[in-house]
């Protein structure tokens, strides 16, 4: 398969647009508007995608897209060229490589995008992407895991994230797997993007954890893109560093930026805190010989008793019985 020559070809929308500049194609006449911050907005929806889970496709080009939602959580691709999205009277312009990924509220509209601005469209069940997502990424990582809840856990459902790629290879590789497995009939098709999705998302985190001045991802709301930097902070000093450190380092009162966090997050400072140490604790005891008090002090525990509570708390095991448990897969599988 060729999949460039695939994706570039012009389909019978994009031909409608050529013929006839400016207009919209009679398919919105069935399109449904809503009423979304005083603005009559095009709802769009895919029926097939609660039972599908995923869905692919590519924007129409030759034409720009007036206000509009979707149903559903949303990943951008810019396969090629540039886009520009107009996201509460903001001009956000994405260009190759780049990631947006618009939870089911975001309104936007979409300038007049021409022959080689490639947009892959990818629409994910909101059930699959907390499931998935959260579960198999977020549980181990307090940014991920701030970044998923970003989307999927806000009442308002009006959160997007973009990641500025930089064009890297690998996350371009992946969402051509991606692709080329959606255009064949094969076994576990399912199975297979889903796997490439994690794998995407693992590379972006990746990504935004090798770069030096952490910009390669905005969130929507301007908090939130103060709270990345925080959880940076706190990820990095976990062992020792307190409220009031952090506030003298964002200057921020710590009053006040205790209820930031909680806002932001849905965690106290403490538990975000606990959480990165326990995530740590799991890392040594699978890569260390360390006694489990040991790694209890390493990562900043004084209390062992308060050590074995967190732990059980989220993983499930004691330190002792995760420690075996990673023990028997490795004897299973040295490889």
């Amino acid at each position: 398969m060729n999949l460039d020559q695939l994706i570039r070809k012009k389909t019978d929308s994009e031909l409608f647009y050529l013929n006839h500049p400016g207009q919209l194609s009679a398919s919105y006449h069935d399109i449904k508007k809503v009423k979304k911050k005083n603005k009559d907005v095009y709802l769009f929806e895919l029926p097939q995608l609660h039972e599908k889970e995923i869905m692919i496709r590519k924007d129409s080009r030759f034409t720009a897209v007036p206000d509009y939602i979707h149903s559903n959580i949303n990943i951008n691709y810019i396969y090629s060229g540039k886009c520009t999205y107009i996201i509460d009277d903001h001009e956000v312009e994405l260009f190759k490589g780049d990631v947006c990924i618009f939870d089911k509220h975001v309104i936007r509209s979409k300038k007049r995008i021409d022959e080689d601005d490639i947009i892959i469209n990818i629409s994910i069940d909101y059930s699959y992407f907390k499931k998935i997502l959260l579960n198999e990424i977020g549980k181990d990582n307090i940014i991920l895991d701030f970044l998923i809840n970003a989307i999927a856990d806000t009442s308002n459902h009006d959160n997007y994230l973009i990641f500025r790629t930089n064009n890297a290879v690998k996350i371009e590789n992946l969402f051509k797997a991606l692709l080329i497995e959606y255009h064949q009939d094969l076994s576990y098709q399912k199975d297979a993007m889903f796997s490439y999705l994690l794998l995407i998302f693992f590379e972006l985190l990746r990504l935004y954890d090798s770069h030096s001045n952490k910009q390669l991802i905005q969130v929507s709301h301007q908090t939130n893109n103060d709270c990345i930097a925080i959880l940076q902070y706190i990820d990095t000093h976990y062992k020792d560093c307190t409220l009031n450190e952090l506030a003298e380092k964002f200057s921020y009162h710590p009053k006040y930026l205790s209820s930031l966090i909680k806002k932001s997050t849905n965690r106290t400072f403490k538990q975000i805190q606990n959480r990165r140490r326990i995530m740590e604790s799991a890392r040594l005891l699978k890569t260390t010989t360390l006694s489990v008090e040991q790694i209890a002090t390493t990562v900043g525990y004084t209390n062992i008793s308060s050590f074995y509570r967190y732990f059980n708390n989220l993983y499930g095991y004691t330190p002792t019985n995760y420690r075996k448990l990673e023990q028997k897969k490795h004897a299973i599988d040295p490889f």
